[in-house]
């Protein structure tokens, strides 16, 4: 009797911008990709001054562009992401990388 060795992939990719204007049309940074043996997911969102501006642990849940839990929408520009995740096997990986928000 043969052995079969599934090897799980898990992967996601993120986008380079995003319109949280409200049109229901890219209103939310959020990655997509093959989620099926993740372990564990977070992303922390930073401003240009290094402050800590969105986090979550679902990779489904992508940030709608508020500041700091507000209800306002962080000004346009330029943002960093930081991510990172474990597949079914326990390897880790992460992604860093820009948001931008246009408006």
């Amino acid at each position: 009797m043969a052995l079969i060795d599934v090897i799980p992939d898990v992967r996601y990719f993120m986008p380079n911008a995003f319109s949280p204007n409200r049109d229901g049309l890219n209103d939310f940074f959020v990655g997509n990709g093959i989620l099926v043996g993740i372990k564990s997911f977070e992303m922390h969102i930073y401003n240009r001054w290094g402050e800590l501006i969105y986090e979550s642990n679902d990779p489904e849940k992508g940030w709608d562009g508020t500041y700091a839990g507000s209800n306002d929408i962080a000004p346009p520009g330029v943002y960093t992401y930081l991510l990172s995740y474990m597949d079914s096997r326990g390897n880790t990986f992460s992604l860093k990388g820009f948001a931008t928000l246009v408006q």
